[in-house]
């Protein structure tokens, strides 16, 4: 409802406003109007600056008028992301049920030559804000995890970082509390994928406590690019990063010999990546990993006893190290036009992971699929991907499902395999958000025929602040 308001029938009649009085105060009010009019003016250019620069900038809230832009040539870059998602069991796992969670990143990163003078030198320190529910451990039930951004509920430190460069950024040491995940076994198509299998490998991240998403270690890592289409790294880590309830916050610093040292070596040659190349790029890896500490049988005990067998001490004998290797490879098969922008096209992605059976709870995984970028006209910078994951449980795990069997007289399900086919389709709203509708099918969730097959649905968006 609108409510007029008769000012004249209310204003005392002032001799000031007869008409020898109206054109001189008119024109003090017209001079003091001048200064506002202005304001109003500048403000009006400034939130229509600020509208265009939020608008085409690569951050949502742009460049802060001018204060990013100064830090950049500063050599400070900030960082500010949310991802959100929510997950349905729409059938079979464990039961049915809807998770969200969330991630907030927080960070930076400093080039020192920028800053400081120091060439050659860059710090980063970087932490995560988790929170809601674990769609895997409520309803699903898997062991490679329907969404990669899972973890305990906690703001907690994730690297902290000092990195000094040589020859021309050739060579580069990087020392500090650093994880393993950040800059091994990264792959270029499957880094679009929400699940967990398609990031660090199963038989490193579902079998040993080091430093992987959530989680960081002291640690020391030698990189060397002696060509452009070759490198080389190595890194060296605390082998027991600690359950993440018992380390929330990340600042746990426990380098204790007794738990084991992690280490891990991997060598890349990137074919067809120089700039003016027609022909179609790719990129291949290969690696190989070594853990000092000891790692219990997954079926024997000290006395090679089955530990299912009443007989049993239930302690298992303890192998002294671990290992493992895996290989990479993205390539892409088809491109639409090599002078675009966003270069669109057809990769395919294979990643191949193996470690010891009797130790480990995960002897094997294959991953592989496809990933088009443009597929829709008009849509140049939208991605669609679809991809299986598979991992074999352990012989010795499979074996001790089988005496519990024969000891206790049961018919229980034996652990085997779990398969999982994600199809994704990430629709970039511009460049600080995207939205990315996704569908995973989940064969034997937990490695259990007995657990029914899992169909999962979610949408999850990013923000970049």
């Amino acid at each position: 409802m609108a409510i007029m308001i008769d000012t004249a029938a209310r204003m005392p009649r002032n001799e000031s406003m007869t008409p020898q009085g109206i054109f001189p105060a008119f024109a003090v009010l017209l001079l003091l109007s001048v200064p506002w009019l202005r304001a109003q003016e500048q403000t009006t250019s400034l939130v229509e600056g600020l509208a265009r620069d939020i608008h085409f900038s690569d951050r949502m809230t742009g460049d802060w008028g001018g204060a990013r832009a100064t830090l950049a040539e500063h050599g400070v870059d900030c960082v500010l992301a949310y991802t959100g998602e929510a997950m349905t069991d729409l059938s079979g796992g464990l039961r049915r049920g809807t998770a969200a969670e969330g991630l907030w990143e927080m960070g930076f990163v400093t080039d020192l030559e920028k800053l400081l003078g120091w060439k050659g030198g860059t710090f980063h320190v970087f932490s995560y804000w988790l929170h809601g529910a674990s769609p895997t451990f409520k309803y699903v039930g898997d062991i490679q995890g329907v969404s990669n951004i899972d973890g305990f509920d906690t703001l907690r430190l994730n690297e902290l970082w000092l990195q000094q460069e040589w020859l021309d950024n050739r060579l580069s040491l990087r020392f500090g509390q650093l994880a393993e995940d950040e800059e091994f076994m990264i792959g270029e198509y499957s880094s679009l994928f929400i699940n967990g299998a398609f990031g660090d490998t199963v038989t490193v991240s579902g079998n040993l406590p080091v430093p992987t998403y959530p989680m960081s270690a002291p640690g020391i890592r030698l990189r060397t690019d002696p060509v452009d289409f070759f490198y080389f790294q190595a890194a060296v880590y605390d082998g027991d990063v600690s359950a993440q309830n018992l380390n929330d916050t990340g600042t746990r610093i426990n380098i204790n010999r007794h738990d084991g040292f992690f280490s891990i070596y991997e060598m890349g040659c990137l074919v067809n990546h120089e700039k003016n190349s027609k022909s179609l790029p790719g990129s291949y890896k290969f690696g190989a990993w070594y853990h000092t500490g000891s790692f219990g049988d997954q079926l024997a005990d000290a006395d090679h006893l089955s530990l299912a067998d009443p007989a049993s001490s239930g302690t298992p004998v303890f192998h002294q190290g671990n290992y493992g290797l895996y290989g990479m490879a993205d390539q892409m098969v088809y491109r639409e036009d090599a002078k675009s922008k966003h270069p669109q096209g057809l990769g395919l992605f294979f990643t191949g992971g193996s470690a010891p059976n009797d130790r480990n709870l995960v002897s094997l995984q294959l991953a592989g699929g496809l990933h088009y970028t443009g597929l829709l006209p008009g849509r140049d910078e939208d991605l669609l991907g679809l991809a299986v994951t598979h991992v074999d449980i352990g012989d010795n795990a499979r074996q001790f499902d089988r005496d519990t069997n024969a000891f206790n007289g049961t018919d229980n399900a034996i652990r085997d395999y779990e398969t999982t086919m994600e199809l994704t389709y990430r629709y970039v709203v511009n460049e600080w958000c995207f939205l990315q509708p996704d569908v995973q099918w989940v064969l034997h969730p937990g490695g259990s025929p007995a657990v029914g097959d899992a169909v999962v649905a979610g949408m999850r968006f990013q923000v970049l602040f």
